[in-house]
């Protein structure tokens, strides 16, 4: 469990840097401002940049294609507009923090229905 909370406490730091370096330069952008996704809490345009940069461009094809396609940030212009610095970052915050958290989460349910004891 430690080396999982560590993993979160990691990913929130990469959260942070990745937020206020790549994703404020997007919103300072022109071209990219209006393509970051709908922000449903403070914080989650962030988690919408990084999935674009991160996951297949083809599944945000399909994403955008349906009604909600509000939500989800524009793959293709980010990643035209991204640096290799960007894309790093990305990777580096995405892949800490998405399955850290999974795995505590998981845990902590695991642990709840006395699974784990």
């Amino acid at each position: 469990m430690g080396m999982f909370a560590l993993g979160v406490l990691v990913g929130w730091i990469l959260f942070v840097i990745f937020g206020r370096t790549t994703v404020r330069r997007f919103s300072r952008m022109e071209t990219t401002r209006a393509r970051l996704g709908t922000e449903l809490i403070s914080g989650w345009r962030i988690f919408n940049v990084a999935e674009a940069l991160v996951l297949p461009v083809t599944l945000f094809d399909k994403l955008h294609a349906g009604r909600l396609s509000a939500f989800w940030a524009d793959a293709r212009v980010l990643r035209r507009h991204a640096t290799r610095y960007d894309k790093v970052m990305a990777h580096l915050f995405f892949w800490t923090f998405v399955p850290s958290t999974a795995l505590v989460i998981l845990v902590v349910v695991l642990d709840r229905f006395g699974i784990l004891h």
